[in-house]
């Protein structure tokens, strides 16, 4: 029997940079991953068709919880 697994590829807070980088890239790799979005975040309320272009080729969007204790830097964290 051969060792098999997967890996699953999760994005945190729905930054533009998933829509710039990340995703593209996955793409190209033929790979999906997961996108935990917090709908407030700006890359989601200002590119919400891109989100849902990328849902429609195969990535997973997952809901995000509105409080968050990470990064402060992010003005809508």
């Amino acid at each position: 029997m051969s060792a098999g697994g997967w890996i699953s590829l999760t994005f945190d807070d729905a930054l533009s940079e998933h829509l710039d980088v990340a995703l593209p890239a996955l793409d190209a790799a033929g790979l999906c991953g997961t996108f935990y979005v917090p709908l407030s975040a700006p890359a989601w309320i200002h590119r919400r068709e891109e989100w849902q272009a990328a849902a429609a080729r195969g990535h997973e969007l997952g809901n995000h919880t509105i409080f968050h204790p990470a990064d402060a830097r992010k003005g809508w964290v």
